[in-house]
């Protein structure tokens, strides 16, 4: 492993963060989610959307980076239902030509 692509960090680093929190607590919801729509890149996810399915499942393996694992993890997700929420978001605003 070359050396010069590993980034360390302790937990001190962890604690301090580039976020201004006060202007973020300054934001309405209704300003927040204004933004996020106006961002293709942060479209919010409709996890409930594709509860009902036909019964049919297509077993597939994927193979996720950690840091992405890591994060959908951390947001107490499961990993099955996010991904897939995600495809269907993309099938919506993609339609096959």
């Amino acid at each position: 492993m070359n050396e010069e692509n590993i980034t360390k960090r302790s937990l001190k680093d962890w604690s301090v963060g580039k976020t201004n929190l006060s202007k973020l607590d300054a934001i309405s919801d209704e300003q927040n989610m204004a933004n996020s729509l106006a961002d293709k890149d942060a479209q919010p996810v409709s996890y409930g959307a594709y509860e009902e399915t036909d019964g049919f499942l297509t077993e597939l393996d994927v193979r996720l980076d950690h840091d992405v694992y890591y994060w959908i993890k951390n947001k107490g997700l499961s990993t099955q239902q996010y991904v897939n929420a995600l495809l269907h978001q993309q099938m919506q605003q993609h339609p096959p030509a």
